[in-house]
């Protein structure tokens, strides 16, 4: 799985299902009929299968925590300008999905004890939407990272970066 496919698993359970925060659960079981997940969960629930065809454990991902699993993270970082969807970004104890925008999945306890978009207040506030300040981001090691290809870019011929576009005949 790439991060593209990981961040789009994301928000199709996100819209999708009604949810309900759950310390230790990954989106195997269900609660009133509530999709119940914590925010280390919701991450291995989407490599592991969960909610629909999951298996525990699987796909090399170990059940760990946030902090573990920011840990085990490559290019771990404090400086937010570089963040690329589908990396995690960590505050002791708890963990997110950087889905682009400026906004972050996560499976709080507070707020409304549910999956939650949120804002990325480590570039600025969005209206709306609650926020925190992350503490870390990083590459998770279980997904393939890949440019976004949807995004088109559209220049001015001349402009210097249809110069550089030019130079390598992209």
């Amino acid at each position: 799985m790439n991060n593209i496919e990981f961040t789009t698993k994301a928000k199709e359970i996100y819209k999708k299902y009604d949810t309900t925060y759950s310390w230790g659960a990954f989106m195997n079981k269900s609660k009133n009929g509530k999709l119940c997940t914590d925010c280390s969960g919701f991450i291995k629930g989407i490599i592991w299968g969960y909610p629909t065809n999951g298996k525990y454990k699987s796909n090399g991902v170990p059940d760990i925590s946030a902090d573990t699993m920011i840990n085990r993270c490559s290019n771990v970082s404090t400086n937010f300008n570089d963040i690329e969807v589908g990396e995690v970004v960590w505050v002791k104890g708890h963990i997110g999905i950087y889905i682009g925008n400026g906004e972050v999945l996560e499976a709080p306890s507070k707020w409304h004890s549910k999956l939650q978009k949120t804002a990325l207040l480590n570039h600025k506030p969005n209206k709306g939407l609650n926020g925190r300040v992350w503490s870390k981001h990083g590459k998770l090691p279980y997904l393939s990272y890949v440019r976004d290809s949807s995004r088109v870019y559209i220049v001015k011929k001349g402009d210097t970066l249809s110069k550089i576009a030019n130079e390598y005949k992209v």
